[in-house]
């Protein structure tokens, strides 16, 4: 150990980027905090938690940021964004999209009841889905699948 720095919370896990590679980028570190309860706003069922950003390139630890982050981040990783730029294969244009099935937008959001049958028109934006609540579905008479664009 070099040296050490306050957190403000109970540290549960740190990440650095790249911590799990041969070559960890070894620039910020990232302590994600387990009691922060109520330090933050209700952003729903769950409570957020917080992480603090460090930078530990140079000589001491500096204090960058403090940020909430929803749920208990087990394994987390980070990477430079520019490693997954180069392998990003396609980006669609939602304007573009002409498949019959495709959802574009909340309100556009729906469920259809065909006899038996029930289609879900869905989005996802991050980790929100609309409709979030569908009530009635018969386990048996679900069918769910993906499209790929």
């Amino acid at each position: 150990m070099l040296d050490r720095v306050p957190t403000y919370y109970s540290v549960g896990h740190l990440m650095i980027p790249g911590g799990d590679s041969v070559k960890p980028w070894g620039k910020y570190l990232l302590p994600m905090n387990k009691i922060t309860k109520d330090v933050f706003l209700p952003t729903g069922p769950e409570l957020p938690h917080a992480a603090q950003l460090y930078d530990i390139s140079g000589s001491k630890p500096q204090f960058l940021l403090d940020m909430t982050e929803l749920g208990e981040p087990h394994y987390a990783q980070a990477i430079p964004a520019s490693i997954l730029m180069k392998k990003s294969l396609k980006i669609f244009e939602l304007d573009k999209n002409t498949h019959p099935y495709a959802t574009k937008s909340e309100e556009a959001a729906k469920v259809v009841r065909k006899g038996n049958k029930v289609h879900i028109y869905m989005t996802a934006i991050r980790s929100h889905f609309t409709p979030d609540n569908i009530r009635e579905l018969k386990l048996e008479t679900l069918f769910i699948s993906t499209l790929q664009i």
